[in-house]
């Protein structure tokens, strides 16, 4: 993951919390510093989305609804 810069700084995310989906296509992982949860494509090792979730993002789950 790419270090971001907020008001011209660099602020390192530090990886915290990790969820797979059950297929496990996909990882999501909570980043502190940044307060944020990036998506990864486990297939291509890429991530693909950054989402805002607000301040120290830390335990995750995955549920899935059928």
């Amino acid at each position: 993951m790419p270090v971001r810069e907020v008001a011209g700084k660099p602020i390192p995310a530090v990886p915290n919390w990790l969820t797979f989906t059950p297929d496990s296509k996909r990882l999501y992982v909570s980043d502190l510093g940044i307060d944020t949860v990036s998506v990864i494509d486990t297939d291509a090792i890429k991530e693909i989305a950054v989402v805002p979730v607000g301040k120290a993002p830390q335990r995750s789950a995955t549920l899935v609804i059928q």
